[in-house]
């Protein structure tokens, strides 16, 4: 049997410790934000829409699954419990729609909604990639970097929910044409 060398095991500081339970107690936010916006979502999905409403919802139901999916293998790659943690500021995002129902106050509130809601996730994802990143965790910033992708792409798409992502980016003042 071997025995332990204290000297040979790196000792984990008290700031690095705050630091990776502030990492989980962010993941765990994100994870039931999806939670709320999928389940949010859901029952909206079979109401009747136009089609750009009805494409935006199943593209922003499609986006909350994959980012719990994401989420889910993070918690695995830290080899921690996903546990469960009330997202208040979806929970405010989402205030306006009656999810028993899943009638909203109108179509366009839809879209504003799903836009502010990615907007929040996005700016929650990259605080929660640059944390992983200062404790030493790349692969997991790299995931948070594409979630933060994902979920400013479905903000853009929201906050435009009549174009294509090719009229998106024709009108772009990054793609403008000479």
């Amino acid at each position: 049997m071997e025995q332990h060398d204290a000297r040979r095991v790196p000792e984990v500081s008290a700031t690095w410790a705050a630091g990776h339970g502030a990492l989980l107690s962010e993941l765990r936010h994100l994870y039931g934000a999806n939670k709320h916006l999928h389940a949010a979502l859901t029952p909206t999905a079979a109401g009747p829409h136009t089609p750009a409403v009805g494409h935006l919802i199943a593209l922003a139901r499609r986006e909350a699954s994959t980012q719990l999916w994401r989420l889910e293998r993070l918690f695995e790659d830290l080899d921690e419990e996903i546990g469960r943690r009330h997202c208040v500021g979806m929970a405010r995002i989402l205030a306006g729609w009656d999810a028993a129902t899943g009638v909203t106050r109108s179509q366009a509130s839809l879209a504003v909604t799903v836009s502010r809601a990615a907007h929040y996730l996005s700016t929650s994802y990259a605080v929660a990639a640059v944390r992983a990143r200062a404790l030493g965790y790349p692969e997991v910033a790299a995931q948070l970097d594409q979630c933060v992708t994902d979920a400013a792409s479905l903000g853009l798409h929201a906050s435009q929910p009549g174009k294509t992502a090719i009229d998106r980016v024709d009108a772009s003042r990054d793609h403008a044409r000479p």
